[in-house]
């Protein structure tokens, strides 16, 4: 599931508050929802997914498109998605990237600046359901 930079709530809203795209999805068509990868809304923000959506979802592996200097994917955020799935099947396009603040400290190096395109993604969806999502050397 792309889902770019939609949002599923207000920054402050209760974690199963619901706007917006994320509110028309899971309202109409949560039947299509569950998805065996899903690219997180809004590069992994507070306010990019909701836990509503997050459970229909129900996410295999997450991307966190994430990096520079919003401090994405933030801590509330990853946490929601761990509810579904381990660290291990969590992928960020910002490996070893330490913004601080709210930044979630999985696989962060305190101190590092994370270099462009050095954390690419690779996600092989087959048609018998198998996949393998993986990071691309470089």
């Amino acid at each position: 599931m792309f889902c770019g930079d939609a949002v599923g709530r207000h920054r402050d809203d209760p974690e199963d508050a619901l706007i917006a795209t994320e509110k028309f999805m899971v309202e109409r068509a949560a039947p299509y929802l569950p998805s065996t990868v899903i690219i997180a809304p809004h590069h992994g923000a507070r306010n990019g997914s909701s836990a509503a959506f997050v459970k229909l979802v129900k996410p295999k592996v997450v991307i966190f498109s994430a990096g520079d200097k919003f401090h994405h994917p933030e801590t509330s955020t990853a946490l929601r998605y761990l509810q579904y799935v381990p660290a291990s099947s969590i992928f960020r396009t910002d490996r070893g990237d330490d913004e601080g603040g709210t930044e979630w400290d999985y696989l962060r190096v305190p101190g590092t600046k994370d270099g462009y395109n050095d954390d690419n993604v690779d996600v092989l969806l087959k048609s018998d359901h198998r996949y393998r999502v993986f990071y691309l050397d470089n």
